[in-house]
């Protein structure tokens, strides 16, 4: 094939930093072409996801006081947008259609198409992003302050409620990319929100790590559960319903640090859940702390997928 043979299939254009990047090729491998996220600074890409038409759906960080724009690069480069700098780090989204062409995650005329959560005072970061068969998308990440979640025009579409500490978060839209809600999960500590995925049913799983003892709330601060503390750092994956109610949790949790990395689930509904832990007495719980089960002591670092 071309790669085994060396052969160079296209060049991407310059960075001005450290780029984010996201490739397309066809079923047959062929290259077809790539979407840059490039400022000055260090632009993270750190999820891509695509639903039933191919749209895709890129998510990540740009740095603060960075424009970054955003390229399309086949048999040459063009610029086809920009994210806006900002005084901070902050997360954002951003809509393609199957030919790299921007497309508006929400109704609108202008020509800049993404949706970004920024707290204005700290750091905020995009990590994980998925759709659900009927259209809806959901993007999942960490956030620090009071953010708030903004179109490409500047407007504001919620604002959510302020972090203990570092809070992992997921947000949901609908097709049309309209708001519909927030999930947190916040303690003093640092919350990161990794990984999310749904079922076939419309149930969405939302993965990552925390440190110390976790309220899970909605968009407007009210509490929806709480979770046994950890005295270090403990892996969990929340499920939520269709409408965005509260389901349960389930969390490893051992002497040392542990994290939860990924979260799928296959067409009988079953769920999985990856990450690490490190030494003693590695539980696997529920949201009220009960024992499902003790997984092996080890004197490293391991890694685990639970089912």
């Amino acid at each position: 094939s071309d790669l085994d043979a060396g052969t160079i299939l296209s060049n991407l254009a310059t960075s001005s930093g450290f780029a984010g990047f996201v490739s397309k090729f066809d079923s047959t491998g062929t290259y077809k072409y790539s979407l840059i996220i490039d400022s000055t600074g260090t632009d993270d890409l750190r999820g891509i996801n695509c639903d039933a038409f191919g749209s895709l759906y890129v998510t990540g960080q740009v740095p603060l006081n960075c424009d970054a724009v955003i390229k399309y690069s086949s048999t040459s480069n063009v610029n086809i947008g920009y994210l806006p700098a900002l005084t901070t780090a902050y997360a954002y989204l951003a809509k393609f259609d199957n030919l790299g062409n921007f497309e508006p995650p929400i109704n609108t005329t202008s020509d800049k198409y993404y949706i970004i959560l920024d707290s204005t005072t700290n750091t905020d970061e995009g990590l994980s992003i998925t759709c659900d068969s009927f259209g809806n998308m959901y993007f999942s990440g960490d956030y620090n302050g009071t953010p708030t979640i903004k179109d490409q025009n500047g407007t504001t579409l919620f604002t959510l409620p302020a972090s203990s500490g570092i809070a992992a978060f997921v947000c949901k839209f609908d097709s049309n990319g309209n708001y519909q809600y927030t999930r947190i999960l916040d303690t003093a500590g640092s919350d990161l929100g990794n990984s999310v995925t749904c079922d076939s049913s419309g149930n969405m799983y939302f993965a990552g790590y925390f440190t110390g003892s976790p309220t899970i709330k909605n968009q407007a601060g009210t509490s929806l559960g709480t979770l046994p503390g950890s005295s270090s750092t403990a892996a969990f994956v929340c499920k939520f319903d269709s409408s965005g109610t509260y389901v349960y949790t389930r969390v490893v949790d051992a002497v040392n640090s542990d994290h939860g990395f990924s979260v799928a689930c296959d067409s009988s509904g079953n769920m999985y859940f990856a990450g690490d832990y490190a030494g003693n007495t590695p539980y696997v719980k529920n949201e009220a702390g009960t024992i499902l089960f003790t997984l092996p002591t080890v004197t490293g670092q391991a890694v685990f997928v639970t089912k």
